[in-house]
C-alpha cells in the first residue's frame, strides 16, 4: 500500500502544479460549502495544513474564506450553547497556523469583536445570585481561551472586560446589594465568577479549565471583582446609602469594547526632533571679534543677496565685492558703497536697500 499523502510531506513547486490546481478548487469549494451550512460550527479543519503549499493567490483566496468561515462560526457558537463554542474554539486553533499573517487579524478584530457582540447582545446575560446554575459561562471561558489558547492580546481582552461583562457584572452585583439578595448567595455568586475567571489550572484538574487570562486581562478581572466586593460590603452596612450613592466608574453605560481599546491603544510616537539649524562659525580677529567680512557675508545670505569678491578690481588697494547689483568695498568694520562714481559709507541695512532698488539679486 502507497503512503497516504498529507500536507506534512507534500510541496508544491509553483502554481502550475497540477496537484495545486486541483485542490485549491476543492478547499474553496469545501469551504463555502460550510459557509451555507446550516451549522456554522462546522469547520473543515482538514485543509487548514494546506494554504502555505498553494500558490499565493489560491492561498489568499483560501485564507480569506476561511477567515470569514471562523467569524461566521464564533458568532453561531456565541448564541448557541457552550459546547459549539468550544468546539468551535478548537477550529480556529486547527486553523492558526493556516492562516498565517491573517491569524493576528481574525484574533484581535473578529474574534473578540464576536465576542462583544454576543455579550452585548444579552447572549451571555449574567444571571443573578440565587440563579448561578443557570449562568452560561460562555464569556468567561472565551476569555480564557481567547488568550492562552488563541494567543489574543491581554489589552484586548482587557477592553472585553472593562467595556462589556464588568459593567453588566457590577449592575447585577449592585443591584443585588441594594435589594438586600441572601448573603449565602451573593457570596456563592462572587466566588463562582471569581473563580472562573481566574481559578482552575488546567494542569492540576485534568485539563477540564480554561487556560488561564493574560497577565493585561487578569488585572482587569481583579479590577471588576474588587468594585464588585466594594458594591457587596457597601450593601451588607447601607443599602440604601448605596442606592443613593453613584454607581461606580465601571458600571458606566458609556462604556464599551471599542471605548476602552481606543484608550487602552498606545500614543502616536512623537515626531522625530527637527535637526539643529546651522550654526554660524565666524572668523575671529585678534581681539576676539568676528571678522567683518564674515559678518557681511552672513547679513547678505540671510537677505538671499548675492556677496563676492570681484577678481581683480580694487579701490585704494581695498578688495572690491558685489552686494547684489551694488559695488562695495570693506574698511576697519565700515562698509562703503559707491555712488555716482564715488564711494561713500553705508550701514548694512541701508545697503540693504540700495542693492534691492538697483534690481538684481
Amino acid at each position: 500500500r502507497r503512503p497516504r499523502a498529507d500536507a506534512a510531506n507534500v510541496t508544491f513547486r509553483g502554481t502550475s502544479s497540477r496537484p495545486a490546481q486541483v485542490l485549491a478548487p476543492k478547499i474553496l469549494a469545501a469551504l463555502d460549502t460550510c459557509k451555507r451550512a446550516a451549522r456554522k460550527g462546522d469547520v473543515p479543519t482538514w485543509a487548514a495544513a494546506w494554504p502555505d503549499l498553494l500558490g499565493e493567490d489560491q492561498r489568499d483566496e483560501i485564507r480569506e474564506k476561511a477567515r470569514s468561515l471562523l467569524r461566521s462560526a464564533c458568532a453561531h457558537a456565541a448564541s448557541s450553547d457552550d459546547a459549539d463554542l468550544k468546539k468551535v474554539a478548537k477550529a480556529c486553533a486547527a486553523w492558526k497556523p493556516g492562516l498565517g499573517e491573517d491569524w493576528r487579524k481574525f484574533v484581535s478584530n473578529d474574534a473578540t469583536r464576536v465576542l462583544a457582540d454576543a455579550i452585548r447582545g444579552g447572549a451571555w446575560a449574567v444571571a443573578e445570585p440565587g440563579n448561578v446554575d443557570e449562568q452560561r459561562w460562555g464569556a468567561p471561558d472565551a476569555l480564557r481561551g481567547l488568550g492562552a489558547a488563541l494567543g489574543a492580546r491581554g489589552d484586548d481582552l482587557a477592553a472585553l472586560i472593562r467595556g462589556e461583562l464588568a459593567p453588566r457584572w457590577l449592575r447585577c452585583v449592585r443591584a443585588a446589594a441594594i435589594a438586600r439578595a441572601d448573603p449565602l448567595d451573593v457570596a456563592d455568586f462572587y466566588a463562582r465568577w471569581r473563580d472562573r475567571l481566574l481559578g482552575g489550572d488546567d494542569a492540576r484538574d485534568g485539563g477540564k479549565s480554561p487556560p488561564k487570562l493574560p497577565t493585561a486581562a487578569s488585572a482587569a478581572a481583579l479590577e471588576m471583582l474588587a468594585c464588585g466586593l466594594d458594591l457587596i460590603g457597601c450593601g451588607l452596612d447601607d443599602a440604601a446609602a448605596l442606592a443613593r450613592a453613584p454607581p461606580p466608574a465601571l458600571c458606566g453605560s458609556d462604556r464599551s469594547f471599542e471605548r476602552e481599546r481606543r484608550i487602552a491603544a498606545p500614543a502616536p510616537a512623537a515626531p522625530p526632533p527637527a535637526p539643529p539649524a546651522a550654526r554660524w562659525d565666524p572668523g575671529l580677529d585678534s581681539s576676539g571679534f568676528a571678522v567683518f567680512a564674515d559678518v557681511v557675508a552672513r547679513f547678505a545670505a540671510e537677505n538671499d543677496v548675492v556677496y563676492a569678491p570681484k577678481l581683480g578690481r580694487a579701490h585704494d588697494g581695498k578688495q572690491l565685492y558685489r552686494f547684489g547689483p551694488a559695488t562695495i568695498y570693506l574698511d576697519r568694520n565700515v562698509t562703503f558703497v559707491k555712488k555716482a562714481e564715488r564711494f561713500a559709507p553705508v550701514a548694512l541695512e541701508d545697503l540693504l536697500e540700495i542693492a534691492r532698488s538697483l534690481g538684481g539679486p
